[in-house]
């Protein structure tokens, strides 16, 4: 080890070997009220500037606002300025000086009053339960998600599930968003240090696991950027790509939310359907769905495999030998070890992975 690594590794918190299980949020957990209240009221207060200078009904106008909105959000995505393209304040708000409105627009605000609205906000089946199921077994339970905290904790807390949180990261805080390896990584320094973790945090975390990576803002830790940590890890998501590709990427074992699974699928356990021939094409057009794709470098179809796929929550105790929390994927293994997805015994599929279009030859897992 050098010095300098050294020195990092000294002055580091304790590590500790409890498993950390970090969950996305929006179509996970919670179900937020931009959707049915944000949008709509912002939509609301801008139209009539659209109406009067483009002649379009109030219907049309207000269409023409949310695209508006969200073309920012791509254009940020597309640029690589990920962490701006959540930050709705400022990207409504841009939105509104550009048609001419002069206010200021609180959507932190409006998230708040939204969450006591009847409707607006919710849990997503099973939320509490899994929830439930893995406090008790002492795991250490954390938030990896793009959303602002100003935007996210108030649903948390007007669902009541905030309490099962020991961390929480977003891309303000760390200045990383998914699928960047670095804010799983910032979860992790997170729990080391008992406590949230600032921009300075997630860049130390990056430098601790990995002296020779690149800090800067937006860039790639350096391929085993998480060798350092230890402890099991695992994240649960919905997205392939954000969650499932992004958390492979910090080590990270990786559980999908799929809410469209085939029917047949739903018979086989759920670390079982990954390997089923009839699983690559869902994950693929998952993938090929995901808003702008193309705005990641995502090498193969394969990196957005998980090592188990859900079709609800309440199917999270199924999806992991929680007793040992056996076959976890060791931060840092090898991407192209067929073992860093369990151990032979964990399944007695043999299949061919298919890969992503431009990616010669293919990968089989072992059986």
């Amino acid at each position: 080890m050098s010095p300098q690594a050294q020195k990092m590794t000294d002055r580091s918190p304790k590590m500790t070997h409890r498993t950390l299980i970090t969950f996305d949020l929006d179509g996970v957990l919670i179900k937020n009220p931009f959707r049915k209240g944000v949008f709509p009221e912002v939509q609301r207060l801008l139209a009539y500037l659209v109406q009067k200078r483009d002649g379009l009904d109030f219907e049309a106008a207000s269409q023409a606002v949310l695209n508006r909105i969200i073309s920012e959000a791509a254009g940020r995505m597309r640029a690589g300025d990920i962490v701006e393209a959540y930050d709705w304040d400022g990207i409504i708000n841009l939105v509104a000086g550009r048609l001419g409105y002069r206010e200021n627009i609180r959507v932190d605000q409006l998230v708040e009053y939204f969450c006591g609205v009847e409707g607006m906000i919710g849990l997503w089946p099973h939320a509490v339960e899994a929830l439930d199921f893995l406090s008790g077994k002492e795991f250490d339970l954390g938030v990896v998600t793009n959303g602002y905290r100003k935007y996210q904790y108030p649903v948390l807390e007007a669902l009541g599930i905030a309490r099962y949180f020991d961390v929480f990261v977003s891309p303000e805080q760390t200045g990383f968003g998914k699928p960047q390896r670095e804010i799983f990584l910032a979860a992790l320094a997170a729990r080391q240090a008992g406590q949230g973790v600032d921009r300075k945090a997630a860049r130390r975390a990056v430098w601790d696991a990995d002296p020779e990576a690149d800090q800067g803002a937006g860039r790639e830790a350096a391929p085993g950027a998480a060798r350092a940590v230890s402890s099991p890890v695992l994240h649960v998501g919905d997205s392939a790509v954000h969650d499932v590709f992004g958390a492979s990427q910090a080590g990270f074992s990786t559980i999908w939310l799929c809410h469209n699974l085939p029917e047949h699928l739903l018979e086989l356990s759920p670390r079982e359907r990954v390997g089923h021939p009839d699983f690559t094409p869902v994950l693929a057009a998952a993938v090929a769905a995901e808003f702008c794709r193309e705005a990641y470098n995502i090498p193969s179809l394969e990196d957005c495999r998980p090592d188990a796929v859900i079709a609800h929550l309440g199917e999270i105790p199924q999806a992991w030998d929680w007793r040992r929390f056996s076959g976890h994927r060791s931060p840092g293994a090898d991407p192209d070890d067929p073992g860093r997805y369990g151990t032979p015994e964990d399944s007695s599929a043999s299949f061919t992975y298919a890969i992503w279009p431009g990616q010669a030859g293919s990968r089989r897992r072992r059986s």
